[in-house]
């Protein structure tokens, strides 16, 4: 039951800083003051660009649709099936686009609020393929090599353990 309503804040990564979004195309959300509980990103329509979901307190659930330009991206799952651990949750995934890398760890939840187990990545705009390493969080390392991109990548475990 907090009084505080505070504007919901969006950042854009132009360079190596973040600036605050403010263009009106956004439209009415980052407008109106909000209780926000939980935000995760995730593409619901599979089209390779993250959406978001929103949560307020005594709220409702809202869903904001990225239809924005995209670029080249790869969404990566993993899969370890004969482990405890079976999303490969706590795993880093490196992403080699022709000397740019890029990394992620795949990590599910945040304040109150539980994404997929899904790393994504935004891409160069001329890249056609890209290679993947997979550290396990057991520390075994796989190597998928020579991936097409705009795809969803389902990496399973092929090193015993």
């Amino acid at each position: 039951d907090s009084p505080y309503l505070q504007l919901p804040l969006l950042f854009e990564r132009v360079g190596g800083r973040f600036i605050r979004v403010t263009d009106p195309d956004v439209g009415v959300f980052l407008a109106q003051p909000r209780r926000g509980r939980a935000a995760l990103l995730v593409d619901l329509d599979r089209d390779g660009d993250l959406d978001v979901v929103t949560g307020d307190l005594n709220g409702p659930i809202r869903i904001l649709r990225n239809d924005g330009a995209a670029g080249p991206w790869l969404i990566v799952e993993l899969q370890d099936p004969d482990s405890g651990n079976p999303r490969g949750i706590g795993a880093r995934i490196d992403l080699d686009a022709s000397g740019s890398v890029q990394r992620r760890w795949l990590v599910t939840g945040g304040f109150q609020s539980s994404g997929a187990p899904q790393a994504h990545f935004g891409l160069p705009v001329a890249t056609k393929t890209v290679n993947v390493t997979v550290t396990w969080p057991d520390g075994g390392v796989q190597d998928v090599r020579g991936v097409a991109v705009n795809q969803y990548l389902s990496v399973t475990r092929k090193e015993s353990h």
